[in-house]
């Protein structure tokens, strides 16, 4: 594990000399480094001044508030683009500059010298010098236009990820600043959205934003030069290549809407899908896994729809490049010479160069730009909306200190009423606390307590009356919350270290014990899988409050999951002791606690139903409070009993190392890529696809060269006489003659004049047909190109609908592999991994391989276009193959170090990413915390070092990346330079060979170009290799077999006998919590309460029972061994509720009845015997995400609902400590009447409600230690059962004790007279 302290590690571009930055040089120490290491977060370096998230931000936030001020005077909406524009926008002149002076100046040269360098090849030159001077020239362009690119897509990039940052790091200050209702308008999921997704498209946009307005000038500047070196006939192709930037664009446009579609039906299946996976315990439970698995087939089908159509689109856009330029090429010398013209050598190659730079933009840059800036502009809007969200109330923010009225530390209610949205949840209500007095806060769930404190804490403003808060407050939340950090930061939180005062503090609230166990003590980072244990979170954080110096000190039921034992010593020594002389309010439904109150305030349905001053106790007053807490049996609870908390995320690292360990295999490319494909089960498409390919470049590559051969006979063919010869027979055999010497003598011979078709055969006859057939020769030249380029085009069309087949049935088993792998997976795959990451694999991977899947199609074609444009210059230039051979050998090897950098450098990156989320959402659920201690700048410090961490290795991303980039177009310089001087010093047949001079030189460019948009490609698919690995290791987990089939008898399960003999649990978890000798036998319609220490223990019974986990030993249920019948079988005839109720985004009748078995007459039936019949309108109501349209006791209803439904002969039921006293005794209500007959197992969370139970079984350390009724395990007053009890109080152990006797007297009565 890494500390989270980094030591400085400064950039060398900070002392880098101009050289060094100009060839990028001060990165390649770190790329030597990195090749020979495992490169770690200590290896990046430190990002620049200028890029710190403090820096960026601040000019930001400055523009942004006078943009704010601007609307509201104006009375408009203010326009985050605008503000982004002016913030940033001045950083792109200097680029701006720079790329108008390469399209302008560099790109319109080019062809120019191009031409003039040619041109010395079809004359005698007497000034050998001038040709060496315009090769020099061309090398020199080539190199400073790959600068020039490299730099300012480098510059560009940086300035996007600083609008990032800055964007990034205002969305949290937003979250800050909040009200009540706007937070409860927004999800943590929408907010991670926003910095993972929409920051990253206003980034992405940058490095081509110039080609808007770039691109129309590089249109202009090619118009005109071609127009001077060809005349009329470049206006053929400049207006194909004009009119085919109309679909480019539309295309790109059309994109975007298909994106917005998309994301909504594929934010909707995630939804679902973490539902699914949140609530996965439950359907394993109830059997519920197809169901479900036909829901995410609908929905996915619905987005498959719309992921189609964007993959084709793509596709096709891609492919468009492949022919573009060649038919714009085409149609201008086709129409150069049916004017009349003469095709002359410099010209051809010089238009081709021309043509291509125009491809280059009008085909990729331009519609690249049009679809960043579009997708751009709405997560600008996004991001607008979210800022403009209403804030928290400026008095508000600030506890009023009325210095000559009151003392600080006293609180005072008048007449005050609050509510949330329209729905009031306090009224009227009176109160006042004195200077250093505690008072108890008590009442049953929604009775309005944690809102009282939020009134208190000035989140929640009083719609009438009036609260006067004065002196300063610190405040302990009812959820343990830490921020990602040590957990001395978390202690600290932003206050001065006063070492005697920390270390009472941690000696007071009894974590010195605990510290000792961590691995790096008070050191240890909070996302530590042992903070999560012995109440750890909730002890740092009651320490969090205390150790701040205030006034005022509000503790809202912040105990949790602590041990009674530690609770009673932490609320004796920090509340009642160390805080003795403060103001104290806590809220507690536990008499004990209560009693040591100055004042107890009772709240019921919203209002103050009773005030009691210690002081003046009476009996009455005793009675009154032991009826309200003895009503309310959860307040019987030992925590030690506690399940996990519904909310608390596992962090799960260690477990995913040791478990599964296949799911983090890397494999090559070429291998996931396969694999991948063969999951569309049509193999063949592949194999053809990749055919298509090869062929199309083919063709491609035979354009270019025809047009090569086309050049040398075309002066020829026009300056001849033509004479059409009478007899066709022998103009065939002519044309054949010419074509087979054309191309077998030229292609298979290479550029030998001494090979040249010259034959001897031929007579004088045959040379007469050559001349007077020249007419007949153009024309034949012609179709051929025409028809290179027909080929081209058809089979450029047909791999795109090929490859679109092939990527969708692929996409579409992919997934439905994945979902019902997971979905069938064994419990243990669900412990090992946890929700978020398995919800990764199904939201950001699959886009990372809808992305992919385009990047594969560009990255073949780039490649095979590569490997074409190569072949064309050896075709021309064979002497260059030594120099190309070695230049292959120095790719191999840069290739082999430095991929592997980049690869690391983006595990690094991803790693950074996910903490970012991560303090996001922890912010978000924690800012009334924040607020309420003044630690925002803390908070904003913190998240703005995550993003500094983050910038820095994106920044090393970027640059080696570029470096590599840049590089790789340096030797490819070299080479076309290598080639230029090689075919003027090797001098052949100077009018044969000027044509294949301009394609060696002209393909040399254009590799150059070519080159680092492969390389681009590549690399982003070699790092998103790994994603598509993982997920298609998701496709080969172990499964359930669930439907297994074994007959049992009709009716079973008949009555509900259970019987556990010999069981094992071999699986154990930190606790040693599996089950060890188990030999119990629960009689049918008997009600057993399962008690231990530990969750885990508890439920070990359950998932024997329901085979969740590998058993040893036997299970029967009615005399069937539960091994020997199917999973589906088994679970859906026993029901389970636990204490966290799961209901899923569906109707109401869907949550009840999945299956669709019951008719609406049942439900409303069910629904009026759990009392819900008049809070629900109709069967088709929604439920909203995790059922909180309804209260945490309905949301218990309903599940008890569904369990009604089930008419299950076994029901296990975990109690559940946070619903109000009603529910309870109205669940407990329901339980003896429709479930009499039924075997009831309970999972014991509190003792109270356990206590007339027919037996307890009580689990400490995997073993069976006392199974009995509760009044017979007391008689013990050693055993386990009996110390459980001890330690919740003496008069809690007396209350229970009678409870249990009084159960135990009249089971023996009603016994007593059945007999008599």
């Amino acid at each position: 594990m890494e500390t989270s302290i980094k030591l400085p590690n400064i950039s060398p571009e900070v002392s880098a000399n101009v050289f060094s930055k100009l060839f990028f040089c001060w990165v390649l120490p770190f790329l030597k480094y990195g090749s020979n290491h495992t490169l770690q977060n200590r290896d990046i370096y430190d990002t620049l001044d200028e890029d710190s998230a403090n820096i960026v931000t601040e000019e930001l936030e400055k523009n942004w508030n006078y943009e704010l001020k601007k609307s509201r005077i104006k009375n408009r909406c203010p326009y985050l683009k605008k503000t982004l524009l002016y913030t940033f926008g001045y950083s792109f002149l200097l680029y701006d500059l720079f790329l108008f002076i390469q399209t302008i100046f560099i790109r319109v040269l080019h062809p120019i010298v191009l031409a003039e360098y040619i041109r010395h090849f079809e004359k005698d030159v007497s000034d050998q010098a001038l040709v060496y001077y315009f090769a020099a020239v061309i090398i020199g362009l080539a190199l400073l236009n790959n600068l020039i690119y490299h730099h300012c897509f480098v510059g560009c990039a940086r300035i996007g990820t600083r609008a990032k940052v800055a964007c990034s790091n205002l969305i949290q200050k937003k979250v800050l600043k909040l009200s009540q209702y706007s937070l409860s308008r927004i999800s943590p999921q929408r907010l991670v959205k926003l910095v993972s997704e929409d920051v990253k498209k206003i980034e992405s946009v940058a490095p081509y934003l110039q080609y808007l307005y770039i691109t129309p000038l590089q249109f202009l500047s090619s118009t005109y030069i071609s127009f001077h070196m060809i005349g009329l006939s470049s206006l053929a192709g400049l207006c194909f290549m004009l009119f085919m930037t109309i679909p480019q664009g539309y295309m790109s446009v059309l994109q975007r809407e298909i994106q917005c579609q998309l994301s909504v039906y594929m934010d909707g299946r995630v939804k679902i899908m973490k539902e699914i996976l949140y609530g996965i315990r439950i359907i394993k439970m109830y059997g519920w896994e197809m169901p479900f698995k036909k829901i995410i087939e609908k929905t996915r089908a619905k987005e498959l729809n719309f992921v189609s159509k964007k993959v084709f689109i793509k596709s096709f856009s891609i492919s468009t490049v492949m022919f573009t330029q060649t038919i714009a090429i085409f149609l201008t010398l086709t129409t150069h010479i049916l004017l009349g013209n003469e095709l002359k050598t410099e010209i051809v190659f010089a238009v081709v160069l021309i043509f291509y730079n125009l491809q280059q933009y009008a085909c990729y840059l331009f519609p690249e730009a049009i679809e960043r800036y579009l997708e751009a502009i709405s997560a600008i809007s996004r991001i607008e909306n979210f800022l403009t969200m209403e804030e928290k109330e400026e008095q508000l923010k600030i506890i009023s200190y009325a210095k000559g009225m009151r003392k600080p530390g006293t609180i005072r209610f008048l007449e005050a009423s609050a509510k949330w949205g329209p729905q009031p949840v306090l009224l009227n209500v009176t109160l006042n606390i004195s200077y250093g007095h505690s008072c108890c806060i008590i009442g049953p769930s929604g009775s309005g307590k944690s809102t009282l404190l939020q009134m208190l804490i000035k989140e929640l403003p009083a719609i009438s009356g009036r609260v006067d808060v004065v002196g300063t407050v610190s405040y302990a939340s009812q959820k343990p919350w830490l921020y990602l950090s040590t957990v001395k930061n978390n202690i600290l939180f932003g206050q001065p270290y006063n070492r005697h005062k920390y270390r009472e503090i941690i000696k007071i609230c009894f974590l010195e014990n605990d510290l000792k166990k961590l691995p790096y003590g008070d050191q240890t980072l909070t996302n530590d899988k042992l903070c999560d244990e012995n109440g750890i979170k909730e002890k740092v954080n009651l320490a969090r409050a205390i150790y701040k110096d205030a006034d005022i000190y509000i503790f809202d039921d912040a105990f949790g999951t602590i041990d009674h034992q530690s609770e009673k010593f932490i609320f004796s020594e920090c509340i009642l002791k160390y805080l003795k002389n403060k103001t104290r309010v806590f809220v507690s439904n536990k008499l004990y606690y209560a009693k040591e109150a100055n004042t107890i305030v009772v709240l019921e349905n919203g209002s103050v139903s009773r005030i009691i001053e210690t002081e003046d106790f009476s009996e009455a007053d005793f009675q009154y409070l032991n009826k309200k807490l003895s009503v309310d049996k959860n307040s019987f609870t030992n925590p030690c009993l506690l399940g996990i908390n519904e909310e608390a995320e596992v962090n799960n690292s260690d477990m995913d190392k040791q478990t599964f360990e296949y799911l983090t295999s890397k494999r090559g490319y070429f291998i996931t890529t396969g694999e991948f494909f063969k999951l569309s089960g049509k193999t063949y498409l592949l194999e053809i696809v990749v055919l298509l390919v090869i062929i199309s470049q083919i063709l491609a590559t035979l354009s270019d060269f025809w047009l090569a051969q086309w050049i040398q006979q075309g002066p020829k063919n026009i300056s001849e006489t033509v004479t059409i010869p009478s007899n066709e027979t022998q103009n065939k055999t002519s044309a054949l003659k010419i074509v087979y010497n054309t191309i077998f003598n030229d292609v298979l011979y290479g550029l030998n004049s001494e090979n040249k078709t010259n034959d001897e055969g031929f007579d004088k006859n045959e040379c007469t047909e050559k001349i007077i057939f020249g007419l007949y020769e153009r024309d034949f030249y012609i179709c051929c190109y025409a028809g290179f380029i027909i080929g081209c085009i058809v089979i450029t069309v047909a791999r795109t609908l090929l490859y679109h087949t092939l990527c969708m049935n692929a996409s579409r088993v992919l997934h439905y592999r994945m979902f019902e792998k997971v979905l069938f997976s064994p419990m243990k795959f669900f412990d090992a991994f946890s929700s978020e990451r398995i919800l990764q694999r199904f939201s950001r991977d699959m886009n990372v391989i809808y992305r992919l899947l385009l990047k594969n199609f560009a990255t073949w074609q780039m490649y095979t276009a590569l490997l074409g444009t190569v072949l064309l210059i050896l075709f021309a230039s064979p002497a260059t193959i030594p120099p190309l051979m070695l230049i292959i050998v120095v790719v191999y090897f840069l290739v082999s170090a430095f991929v592997g950098v980049i690869r690391d450098i983006r595990r690094l990156e991803t790693n950074a990413e996910l903490p970012i989320y991560s303090f996001l959402t922890s912010s978000f659920y924690g800012v009334f915390t924040i607020r309420s201690a003044a630690a925002e700048e803390l908070i904003v410090e913190a998240f703005e070092n995550l993003l500094d961490k983050n910038t820095g290795i994106w920044t090393m991303n970027l640059l080696t990346s570029e470096y590599f980039c840049f590089y790789m177009d340096f030797l490819t310089i070299i080479f076309m330079g290598i080639t230029a001087f090689l075919v003027i010093v090797v001098k052949i047949d100077t009018y044969y060979y000027s044509g294949f001079v301009g394609l060696a030189i002209t393909q040399g460019i254009i590799l150059t170009e070519l080159l680092h948009l492969g390389i681009r490609e590549s690399i982003e698919a070699l790092c998103s290799n790994s994603t598509v690995d993982r997920n298609l290791q998701y496709t080969k987990l172990v499964t359930e077999n669930v439907d297994n089939c074994t007959i049992v008898p009709k009716n079973w399960p008949y009555c509900g006998k259970i019987v556990f003999k010999n069981v094992y649990i071999k699986d154990t978890d930190q606790h040693g919590s599996f089950l060890k000798n188990l030999n119990i036998v629960i009689k049918p319609s008997e009600k057993v309460a399962v008690v231990s220490r530990y969750p885990e223990e508890k439920w070990t019974i359950v998932t024997c029972l329901l085979r969740l986990i590998s058993v040893e030993g036997l299970v029967m249920l009615d005399d069937v061994d539960t091994s020997a019948i199917s999973l589906n079988k088994l679970r859906s005839n026993i029901t389970v509720i636990t204490r966290d109720p799961i209901l899923f985004s569906a109707s109401v009748r869907y949550n009840l009845d999945p299956l669709d078995y019951a008719n609406d007459e049942m439900l409303w039936k069910v629904l009026e015997e759990v009392g819900l019949k008049t809070s629900i309108e109709s069967l088709s109501q929604p439920i909203i995400e995790g059922g909180f349209n309804f209260s945490h006791g309905q949301r218990q209803l309903l599940c008890m609902a569904r369990a009604i439904l089930r008419h299950s002969k076994v029901l296990i039921i975990e109690n559940n400590p946070k619903i109000d006293s009603r529910t309870e005794t109205l669940i407990q209500k329901i339980i003896k009447e429709k479930f009499k007959n039924c075997t009831v197992i309970t999972i014991a969370n509190s003792l109270g409600t356990v206590m007339e139970n027919d037996k307890i079984l009580v689990i400490e350390e995997g073993k069976e230690v006392e199974y009995a009724h509760a009044h017979e395990l007391f008689q013990n007053t050693d055993g386990y059962l009996s110390n459980l009890v001890k330690e919740m109080g003496p008069s809690t152990e007396e209350n229970l004790k009678k409870i249990a006797k009084e159960n135990f007297e009249s089971r023996n009565l009603q016994i007593r007279f059945k007999f008599e």
